[in-house]
């Protein structure tokens, strides 16, 4: 069974990377993170927080394309890298402020905005960050969550901890609910939602955003229900009268492949069969193969439309 759960936690990869970049390390800064300046710099920085896969491979993928559009992007590792935890356990939240002390540090950067992206737990993790820290212009979040959600310990399956720390303390999270079975990944996630009720402790305060926010979820995510949580997100910000512009983005027959890291890298001169996942990966996460290419070109208009605007 933690062979099974390991595949589906751990989402593929592809690095592609063609911007010249500086690397980070814990050692020297306290926190891990590859830094892309853009040639046509627009005084705007764009931190890429990835998902349950770790590392920072997905912002590295990703920066080439946004540094042709003039950002400066930080792609940002939380976990399983140099100097950093090996599980998503138990993460401080304030390991986040070490890149932002070091972003305005910088004399040439103090002036910039700053717009940050999640990806899937990098989301959750975006939200919570954003809720917490007015530091950011814009927030866009891919197949985000409304609630903070147990640890992926890939040794450990079954002990309860929260994934991210603050002050020391875990933050309120909520539990996998394993009452279906071990074979069925989105129902862990969606069957604990079920179950909430009076656990109001667990839901992101995304209302203390201090930023215009971009949701964007598929209908057929099958890794975890996003486009249902996107919808809480969106209820509890109109319940608390959000001051900022937010927006949802669902993908009808989009699956968690939206989170893909070549998202901004997809050449229509490629061979596709060469950048695309195998069919085996759609079972598990949802979506067609046939419509991804599309669906991601749609993903990166809205993210584009949305960055300018409250960037540039």
């Amino acid at each position: 069974m933690k062979s099974k759960l390991f595949l589906i936690f751990t989402i593929f990869t592809i690095s592609i990377v063609d911007a010249q970049n500086a690397k980070l390390m814990v050692a020297d800064y306290g926190f891990r993170a590859d830094w892309f300046e853009s040639k046509n710099y627009k005084n705007a920085i764009l931190i890429i927080l990835g998902g349950s896969q770790g590392g920072n491979s997905i912002g590295n993928s990703w920066a080439s394309e946004l540094n042709k559009k003039g950002y400066h992007v930080m792609s940002l590792a939380y976990f399983q890298d140099t100097g950093l935890p090996a599980q998503l356990e138990r993460i401080p939240l304030e390991y986040m402020d070490l890149a932002l002390n070091w972003i305005k540090s910088k004399p040439e950067l103090k002036k910039s905005k700053i717009g940050l992206i999640g990806v899937s737990k990098g989301a959750e993790l975006a939200l919570l960050q954003a809720s917490r820290l007015a530091k950011f212009d814009a927030v866009v979040v891919l197949t985000p969550s409304s609630v903070v959600w147990q640890s992926i310990n890939h040794q450990d399956y079954f002990t309860k901890n929260s994934s991210w720390t603050l002050n020391g303390q875990p933050v309120d999270f909520l539990p996998y609910d394993y009452s279906k079975g071990y074979s069925n990944l989105f129902e862990f996630y969606n069957s604990a939602i079920d179950k909430i009720g009076d656990n109001q402790a667990v839901l992101i305060k995304v209302e203390n955003i201090q930023a215009p926010l971009l949701l964007i979820s598929g209908s057929d995510d099958r890794l975890w229900p996003a486009q249902r949580m996107s919808e809480m997100i969106l209820q509890r910000l109109k319940n608390n009268n959000f001051k900022f512009p937010y927006y949802h983005i669902n993908i009808p027959d989009a699956g968690h492949m939206l989170i893909m890291p070549s998202l901004l890298s997809i050449n229509q001169e490629k061979d596709q069969d060469s950048i695309l996942p195998e069919e085996n990966m759609f079972q598990f996460l949802g979506g067609k193969k046939e419509k991804l290419i599309e669906q991601v070109n749609e993903v990166e208009y809205e993210i584009e439309k949305f960055l300018s605007t409250y960037l540039f």
